[in-house]
C-alpha cells in the first residue's frame, strides 16, 4: 500500500477508470432546468406571478448548484483507476477539487494485497427533512476489499482528509469557503470500503478483480441506524467548527454551529458563546 498525491498517479492508456457519470449529470441538470423554464413560461402565459417567482428561484438555485455538474468534467472526477499492477483509489471527493493538490488523496493497493472482494448493500434510515416523524431510506452500494496490509496509515489519512478545512475562494460577492462532506472511502479493520456511485457499475469492477484471480464473495446486506449515522455526522461537523475557529474564520464557525445545533438551542447558544470568547470547541475543556 502506498499513499500518493493525485498528480503523482501514473496514467496508462489501458487503465480502466471508474468515475461519476457525466451523461447522467447532464441529463438530470437539463431536465430540472427545463422543468423550471417550462413553469416560468407557463406563468407568463397564464399571468401567474407565483409560478414565475418559483421558477426564477429554482433556476437561480440550479445556477448556484452547477458545481455538481461542472465538477464531473474535471480531471479529478475519478474514484478508482484499475492499473496493470493494482488499484489507485481516490479518497477525496470530486466535488472538493478546489482543495490543495499537495495533500495525499490517493491510495495505491497492489492486487497481491487484496485477498477477497465483495459487494455490500447498506440500508440506512434517516428522518425526512420535511416530515421529521417519517423515515426515508437510503441504499448504498459498497465495494468491500479485504486487504492484507496494515490499514492504520490509510485510516489516519482518511481522518486528516475529513478534518481539512476548505480554502477561501474569491467570488464576486466576496470570499467564501465550501467543502462537501462527501467521503467515498472508509476503513473497517482490515477492510477498505468504497461507496460506489460511479460508472461502470460495481458488478463490472468486481468482475474485473475476479479476472485478476481475486476471489469474490456474495453480496452482504447491512443496515445502519440513524443514531449511528447522526453521531458520525455530528462528530464531522464539530471537527469542522473547531477548524474554522482555529483558522480565524469566526463568522463561518458561528454559522456552522447554528446550523448543526439548530435542534438543540441551548447547546447552540453555549457553543456560539464559547466561539465568541475565542475558545475552540473540544479544546477549551482539555
Amino acid at each position: 500500500m502506498q499513499l500518493r498525491k493525485e498528480r503523482d498517479v501514473p496514467v496508462a492508456h489501458n487503465d480502466r477508470v471508474y468515475r461519476s457519470s457525466r451523461a447522467r449529470a447532464v441529463i438530470a441538470y437539463a431536465g430540472i432546468v427545463g422543468a423550471f423554464s417550462a413553469l416560468f413560461i407557463n406563468g407568463l402565459r397564464q399571468h401567474a406571478p407565483p409560478f414565475e417567482i418559483i421558477a426564477g428561484m429554482g433556476i437561480g438555485a440550479m445556477f448556484l448548484a452547477r458545481r455538481f455538474l461542472t465538477a464531473r468534467f474535471r480531471p479529478s472526477n475519478w474514484l478508482v483507476r484499475e492499473a496493470e499492477s493494482g488499484l489507485y483509489v481516490h479518497f477525496r471527493s470530486y466535488l472538493n477539487y478546489q482543495m490543495s493538490a499537495d495533500d495525499p488523496t490517493v491510495v495505491f493497493i497492489p492486487y497481491r494485497e487484496i485477498s477477497r472482494a465483495r459487494p455490500v448493500r447498506e440500508r440506512r434510515e434517516k428522518p425526512d427533512l420535511q416530515y421529521p416523524n417519517r423515515m426515508t431510506v437510503e441504499i448504498l452500494h459498497i465495494a468491500e476489499l479485504a486487504v492484507t496490509f496494515d490499514t492504520s496509515a490509510l485510516a489516519a489519512q482518511l481522518d486528516a482528509e475529513r478534518g481539512r478545512p476548505a480554502p477561501n475562494e474569491r467570488r464576486w460577492y466576496g470570499k467564501t469557503s465550501v467543502k462537501y462532506q462527501d467521503y467515498p472511502v472508509s476503513v473497517n479493520d482490515t477492510r477498505v470500503r468504497i461507496v460506489w456511485q460511479c460508472v461502470p457499475p460495481l458488478r463490472a469492477f468486481l468482475d474485473a478483480l475476479g479476472r485478476r484471480h481475486i476471489p469474490g464473495d456474495g453480496e452482504a446486506q447491512e443496515a445502519k441506524s440513524y443514531e449511528v449515522t447522526a453521531a458520525q455526522n455530528r462528530a464531522d461537523a464539530e471537527r469542522e467548527i473547531a477548524e474554522l475557529a482555529r483558522s480565524g474564520r469566526l463568522e463561518s464557525a458561528v454559522l456552522k454551529a447554528a446550523m448543526v445545533y439548530r435542534q438543540d438551542p441551548a447547546k447552540a447558544e453555549q457553543v456560539i458563546a464559547a466561539l465568541r470568547r475565542g475558545e475552540i470547541p473540544g479544546e477549551a475543556a482539555a
